[in-house]
């Protein structure tokens, strides 16, 4: 769940659909949430009365409330509990403290239920989990654990023991294919993977300039559009990207050594993100 930063209450009639194309046009067309690409419908969600219906009425003052969310985090919202419970907002001071994490697990046992409940297939899978990032504030934890656990970013059918992954899959789920949020996460961060590899092979015989790092922000750029999941890009490449390899490839002009992990953040986030917000992005209008 990537930190957002939301633009000033914008000069229009507050409407569902006017909220929805305002607040993917300033944060990009993903979910605020499991960062899928909205590729077709966005659904506005508040913070503090959850889901909103597309006939929602709402006024100038609900803008600080709302963030756009996909379908699939839309149907697997917990009931909201902004009352007694921690949550910490994507678009709020404590998520720019990176309070997830985004964890590869090899070897998650994935089972799939036939009609009577009984375990029809079986086998061992590779996911990405969302986790609440090590961190000594307790509450910084508890905020992103409840996080977690109101939009069900692992899905509901993990049992969110990162000791003993397992999945397992009810039958009606399984054949009406009802959240494929685990999929896509694992299919981007395999892409990511297979794009540093060929950048770490290229790299002796590499040519580096603007225009090189300019072609790379456009690859990177395309691949994410189609796909999101853009925190799982980044753990990626801070599993198998070399930190000084890239900061040469990203950063060419610089001579610093690369050596602190918040630097390191940064340009990943430059490579992974700063090219999506040029000029040249797709702006969606109100018809």
């Amino acid at each position: 769940m990537r930190p957002l930063k939301k633009p000033d209450i914008p000069d229009l009639q507050p409407t569902y659909s006017a909220y929805a194309i305002a607040l993917t046009n300033a944060l990009g067309e993903y979910c605020a949430f499991c960062e899928k690409a909205l590729n077709f419908t966005t659904y506005l969600f508040h913070k503090i009365t959850g889901k909103l219906p597309f006939n929602a009425t709402l006024g100038r003052n609900d803008w600080i409330q709302l963030l756009p969310m996909c379908g699939e985090c839309g149907d697997r919202v917990a009931n909201i509990s902004p009352g007694s419970k921690l949550y910490i907002w994507p678009d709020s001071p404590q998520a720019q403290q990176l309070p997830f994490q985004y964890v590869k697990r090899d070897n998650v046992s994935y089972k799939v239920l036939d009609p009577a409940g009984n375990v029809a297939r079986e086998e061992q899978r590779s996911y990405v989990f969302v986790e609440p990032a090590v961190n000594p504030d307790t509450n910084m934890m508890e905020g992103a654990r409840n996080m977690i656990d109101l939009f069900k970013l692992n899905t509901k059918h993990y049992n969110n023991d990162p000791s003993q992954p397992m999945v397992t899959v009810p039958y009606d789920d399984f054949v009406k294919v009802t959240d494929v949020r685990l999929d896509r996460r694992i299919l981007a961060y395999n892409k990511s993977v297979r794009m540093t590899e060929n950048l770490k092979e290229a790299f002796p015989t590499l040519q580096i300039n603007r225009s090189f790092v300019d072609n790379i922000f456009v690859l990177a750029k395309m691949m994410i559009e189609g796909i999101g999941f853009i925190s799982t890009w980044e753990a990626a490449f801070k599993r198998n990207m070399d930190p000084d390899m890239l900061r040469q490839i990203v950063a060419p002009e610089a001579t610093q050594i690369l050596t602190r992990e918040e630097e390191y953040v940064e340009i990943v986030d430059e490579l992974l993100i700063e090219e999506m917000r040029r000029s040249s992005k797709r702006r969606r209008i109100e018809t």
